[in-house]
């Protein structure tokens, strides 16, 4: 443990208290500096990671999926029924405390556990073959009758904290249990674990993976998409089985797509043979899964789809862009036949393209551009500069599916969408642009004044070309129209032959643009418009317009426009207010440790004896000591310590009374126990370097206002000094008498991890 240290505190701490005269009272004794003797508490096997259970009878896929924390002696344990609408799983029946038996999707899917390695005489259970004692809690789903005071958790990702499994009654509905987790010397790999006492039924348990759980309420913080993709990861993954099998198709030249891609490669002219090996790759591509764990699969066969490469005949291309190829012949010959019963070319590039090959979006961004600006001949190349206000909008694009479920797809291959639906924005800021324009080629303006300035309305005033609204599909999410800050757009447009006659016709040969708008972070974005190859001639009449007088003015040809052989680029910058400033509000410093700081773990439920340091010290009727339960603790949050990071915070407290230097002693050894305890735990695991030890002693009880400790806000309590008076009874009866019920929450070591409470230590009241 690193030298203790004193705290920096802001605003700095007052003057010394005076030290009152005590009639009757004996000097108390300073406790002597803590030197705890460290012990090796890295019990072997660790058990954390997360754990499948083997399909039986029916199940061919695991029936439940198991995490486990170790964090010394103790085990946290959350465990959830596997994905949603995975095939060949069978329910999985649970006694509640009444003797009836739950069946698992319909009366439960998530749960959680608890557990100790060691015996009360400090005996390695694993190590002996000897079961593991658990207490658990299951959580009751959504299809038991309702109670408006316990909800039922119905969340797609386990919503529980290990503690919920003993002590306080939880929010949640659910019902709780004994049961047992064995660890067979025989079979080192496997694990036993039950939900009764009497061992029945049995489930056999792999690992799949060493990684540690972190707590939800950390994963609750992260923003989407990577909060589901550790919740799915962490919580409800996908099972090995499944993602082994998927992920193997790119994973070897002679197996999986390989094999077939080969074939498909060497068969150009058998069109026959070329569909059934397209059904062939997509038949290996379907499994069934429900969202978000769908998406979750995709996206990891993606990462080895996009960098796996595969070499035919010379022709070295990643498997998602020979994939993009047989999607493109699906689209081009799907005519041909082929096809086996049950099959056609809907079926085959629904499967591939939910790889996310074929460049499908899931929203769909408007840009308006309301422009002003000017331009002009400039010998032969028109140049023109423009400044525009973007209005963006947000929509979601949903495609059409047919009475399968699939997709529908267009002539040319292509999804069809429904029409977008409008998706508000959280945030919605203005956005500008800048827009630069060259454009060359044989063009001539008949009637037309060589600088022409109009507005957005196209009437006379300030103003020049109006560009109108794209459309630009994209897979982003964003959140505010503020993020297109930044984003370059360049407009590159051809002409071949376009002619207009004022307003009485007009007519195209291939007139088009391409529109690329590059998002820092993200990448391009494209929109093509006016792809007209050939439009026209167009007579700009109506007859209604023969009611209107003097309707044949507005035939009369006022100007011509002829363009041949056009070329022009356009450049410009889109930026935001709102992005350019980097001011934010101050964060509120204000702090109440009964409701703002609240432990990660859940609960505190580690105990210190009354005035004592020692987290060993014997219990009279406990099977547990201190220290076990502030590991049991401490496994809930172990990947919040482990990680790598800045030093943890022990920040340590007393109640005021007795002596003030007895206080700051005894919250320093306690803060030096507290960061033994966890390098007992651990050891090697922890990442962070060190810890910051700070005890203050009574002082933040005493304290007025809010106080800021190695960045940490803590309000003081303001509790009167008890010692000023000639007894403790004396004390209780006065007027300050009723602030003792604030002692016993002042007694406390917290473990901060960058600014937040990971998990508190508190210690006894004393003896009447």
């Amino acid at each position: 443990m690193p030298t203790p240290e004193r705290p920096l505190i802001e605003p700095p701490a007052p003057p010394a208290k005076p030290r009152p005269h005590l009639v009757g009272r004996a000097t108390a004794i300073v406790p002597p500096k803590a030197a705890p003797v460290p012990q090796n508490r890295r019990f072997q096997p660790d058990l954390s990671g997360m754990w499948e259970a083997d399909g039986s009878g029916e199940n061919t896929n695991s029936p439940l999926m198991v995490q486990i924390n170790q964090a010394g002696a103790a085990l946290a344990i959350w465990f959830s029924r596997p994905p949603k609408d995975l095939d060949g799983v069978d329910g999985l029946k649970i006694k509640d405390d009444t003797g009836g038996e739950r069946t698992a999707d319909h009366d439960w899917v998530h749960g959680v556990a608890r557990g100790f390695l060691v015996d009360k005489m400090n005996g390695n259970r694993a190590d002996k073959g000897v079961p593991i004692p658990l207490t658990w809690f299951v959580a009751e789903g959504g299809n038991v009758p309702p109670d408006p005071l316990r909800p039922a958790a119905t969340d797609l990702f386990n919503p529980l904290d290990p503690w919920l499994s003993e002590g306080t009654p939880p929010l949640v509905r659910g019902f709780k249990g004994k049961g047992f987790l064995s660890y067979p010397k025989t079979t080192p790999e496997v694990l036993l674990l039950g939900f009764a006492e009497d061992g029945r039924p049995t489930l056999r348990l792999r690992r799949t993976s060493p990684v540690v759980r972190w707590p939800r309420r950390v994963i609750s913080r992260l923003p989407e998409p990577l909060r589901t993709q550790v919740l799915i990861d962490q919580t409800r993954p996908v099972p090995e089985s499944l993602r082994t099998r998927l992920i193997a198709l790119f994973a070897s030249a002679q197996t999986g797509f390989a094999r077939l891609i080969k074939t498909w490669v060497h068969k150009k002219d058998d069109k026959i043979e070329r569909t059934r090996i397209r059904v062939a790759l997509a038949r290996m591509l379907e499994f069934s899964l429900g969202e978000p764990w769908r998406t979750r699969m995709y996206g990891l066969m993606a990462l080895y789809g996009n960098f796996a490469t595969l070499d035919i005949d010379g022709e070295l291309k990643t498997y998602y862009q020979w994939l993009n190829d047989v999607l493109d012949d699906e689209v081009r010959n799907s005519s041909a036949g082929g096809y086996p019963t049950g099959w056609g070319t809907g079926r085959v590039q629904e499967a591939i393209r939910g790889l996310g090959v074929g460049g499908e979006a899931a929203f769909l961004y408007r840009l308006t551009f309301q422009d002003i600006g000017a331009s002009a001949p400039l010998v032969g190349i028109q140049a023109g500069a423009y400044a525009a206000v973007v209005k963006i909008d947000k929509f979601r694009l949903v495609f059409k599916r047919n009475k399968d479920g699939g997709r529908v797809y267009d002539k040319n291959g292509q999804p069809v969408t429904e029409d977008p639906v409008p998706v508000p924005w959280a945030g919605n800021h203005p956005v500008f642009a800048v827009f630069a324009r060259v454009a060359g080629g044989l063009a001539a303006d008949v009637g037309l004044k060589s600088l022409t300035f109009k507005s957005v309305a196209g009437k006379p005033g300030l103003g020049v070309a109006d560009l109108g609204k794209l459309d630009f599909r994209s897979e982003l999410d964003l959140s505010d129209s503020a993020d297109f800050a930044g984003a370059r757009i360049v407009i590159a447009s051809t002409t071949v032959a376009k002619a207009k006659l004022g307003n009485l016709a007009q007519g195209n040969l291939s007139d088009s643009a391409l529109w690329q708008l590059y998002l820092p972070g993200h990448g391009w974005m494209h929109a093509i418009t006016e792809a007209d190859h050939f439009s026209g001639p167009k007579i700009a009449f109506n007859w209604g317009a023969l009611l209107t007088p003097g309707w044949w003015k507005a035939w009369l040809p006022t100007s011509a426009e002829v363009t041949v052989l056009r070329v022009s680029l356009c450049v410009g910058v889109l930026f935001s207010p709102a992005a350019l400033s980097d001011k934010k509000p101050p964060p509120d410093r204000r702090s109440d440790p009964d409701t703002v700081h609240t432990p990660l773990a859940g609960q505190a439920s580690a105990m210190f004896p009354y005035d004592s340091w020692n987290l060993d010290a014997e219990e009279p009727g406990s099977e547990t000591n201190g220290r076990m339960r502030f590991e049991r603790d401490l496994a809930e949050v172990r990947a919040v310590v482990e990680a790598y990071g800045p030093a943890p915070v022990l920040l340590a407290f007393t109640s005021p009374e007795g002596t003030e230097p007895h206080n700051d002693a005894l919250s320093e050894n306690r803060a030096v126990a507290v960061g033994q305890a966890i390098v007992d735990a651990l050891g090697p695991h922890i990442a962070r370097d060190g810890f910051v030890v700070s005890a203050h002693g009574e002082y933040p009880a005493r304290a007025q206002g809010d106080l800021t400790i190695h960045g940490i806000p803590v309000t003081g309590g303001g509790l009167p000094d008890p010692e000023k008076y000639p007894t403790r009874d004396d004390f209780y009866r006065s007027a300050d008498g009723p602030t003792a019920k604030e002692w016993p929450r002042w007694r406390r070591v917290d473990l901060f991890v960058e600014g937040t409470l990971v998990t508190r230590v508190l210690g006894r009241d004393s003896t009447p």
